[in-house]
């Protein structure tokens, strides 16, 4: 959505939306300074994958996000 909204700028709204959602989404769960970095992350992750020949490994990409959130805490439930 993001690569299709630079060409049409109809799009542009949409995508906003889209990004503060998610980003709220995934604030519940890590923060919002820890949200927006993953959101980052992932946004790259996926452009990435669909602008590349080669499959980025699982492990590779989980240590990025563990790395991104940081520790865990809390009781985990």
């Amino acid at each position: 959505m993001h690569l299709a909204a630079l060409r049409d700028p109809a799009l542009r709204a949409l995508t906003h939306e889209w990004t503060r959602a998610s980003g709220a989404v995934l604030a519940r769960f890590a923060g919002p300074e820890a949200a927006a970095r993953l959101d980052a992350l992932l946004e790259g992750l996926i452009t990435h994958a669909l602008l590349s020949t080669d499959q980025e490994p699982r492990e590779e990409t989980r240590a990025a996000i563990a790395q991104t959130l940081g520790p865990a805490t809390g009781s985990g439930t």
